[in-house]
């Protein structure tokens, strides 16, 4: 009696194996499948400096924290709505590629940045993973000086400051 149960239980297993397998090789029909010795052979699109770029865009969004996070958590959080965004829009591509930053415009960008309040009210957003009120208006802040005088007038000082020449202003 003890071996006849013993052989239902294997029996029993056999038998729930053999039908997973046979459901799962069934699923696997529905997905093309790939030549190993053709797998690498297809042409990329994109240069090494361009999945470089992409990739330091995709860290510097933070979507790639955030989506750490989501995982982790198991739901989708507004945080990681914002650092897809954030992503989007660092990786827009533009026909005309604008002249890179002097270090003054950089430096007057920073402290415009934190003077409106952007620099912390992001801090107190990523903490929360979500954005607030505080956080848009610290945005509209910060586009409305970066389009300010006072931007220029940073530029221009901070170019004396270091010695470098100040290029006319971006939107003049």
């Amino acid at each position: 009696m003890n071996r006849s149960y013993t052989l239902n239980r294997i029996a029993l297993a056999l038998a729930v194996g053999l039908a997973a397998f046979g459901s799962s090789a069934a699923r696997a029909d529905h997905y093309p499948r790939v030549d190993p010795a053709d797998r690498y052979s297809a042409p990329s699109t994109l240069t090494r400096a361009q999945v470089v770029a992409d990739l330091k865009a995709y860290q510097a969004s933070g979507l790639a924290a955030a989506e750490r996070i989501q995982l982790e958590q198991g739901y989708e959080m507004n945080g990681l709505r914002a650092a897809r965004d954030r992503y989007a829009a660092l990786t827009r591509r533009s026909t005309a590629a604008p002249a890179p930053l002097t270090r003054a415009e950089v430096l007057a960008d920073l402290k415009i940045y934190q003077e409106s309040g952007l620099a912390e009210a992001e801090r107190v957003a990523l903490e929360q993973g979500h954005d607030t009120a505080a956080l848009a208006a610290a945005r509209e802040r910060y586009a409305a000086l970066r389009q300010s005088d006072r931007y220029a007038f940073l530029v221009m000082q901070t170019a004396d400051r270091i010695a470098q020449p100040a290029r006319p202003s971006r939107g003049s």
